[in-house]
């Protein structure tokens, strides 16, 4: 399989990343974000939704989650099944590092002592996407699951998971979609490295 295009995916993630990183960096939100920030009274039932979804992606939740997800891919033939896990870890240590390096302050500091300048990228929606990505990859490229529904979890999950963090005044939008792309940029090194030895037929 060529994979040619997830390399160059994946630098362009990147890329984008770090040019947005670059944008933000010390800084508060954006007008327009202000501005949809102070706009946003979200009904209770929706906030509920959005710690719901958000709860998925904190470590001790996707790390664990990853392994399941691996083990899953590996009893059905996926040989590459710890990109998974790897991917997981790869996003944490990205989305660390970016946040000690961008200093953004988040748009509300509630609950944040000592951690409310790490708001860009979302660590959620780097979490999220990394393990989504990588594990849509794998099932995809193993042909181990039907295309429609890997494709629309792998949107979906990420998606929800970005869009809780802002609802619930964690982050700004381009923290997420900053993690949107961190995490794609994370996805497509991790499967590029894990699947660089040749297929054994």
């Amino acid at each position: 399989m060529d994979r040619r295009p997830l390399l160059c995916l994946g630098i362009s993630a990147a890329l984008g990343a770090g040019w947005l990183a670059g944008r933000v960096k010390n800084r508060r939100g954006l007008l327009i974000e202000r501005g949809l920030m102070r706009a946003d009274h979200s009904p209770k039932s929706v906030e509920l939704a959005a710690r719901a979804a958000s709860t998925l992606a904190y470590p001790h939740v996707y790390i664990p989650l990853s392994g399941v997800l691996a083990s899953t891919l590996k009893r059905r033939g996926v040989t590459e099944g710890n990109a998974v896990i790897s991917s997981a870890f790869a996003a944490w240590l990205a989305y660390r590092s970016l946040k000690a390096v961008v200093h953004r302050r988040r748009p509300s500091a509630r609950g944040t002592e000592g951690d409310d300048n790490r708001s860009y990228p979302s660590g959620h929606a780097t979490a999220a996407t990394a393990i989504a990505f990588t594990t849509a990859y794998l099932c995809l490229r193993r042909n181990v699951a039907r295309p429609g529904p890997v494709i629309a979890t792998a949107v979906a999950a990420p998606a929800l998971i970005g869009a809780s963090r802002v609802v619930l005044a964690r982050h700004w939008p381009t923290d997420v979609v900053g993690g949107w792309l961190t995490g794609t940029a994370v996805a497509a090194g991790t499967i590029f490295n894990a699947t660089s030895r040749p297929e054994i037929e």
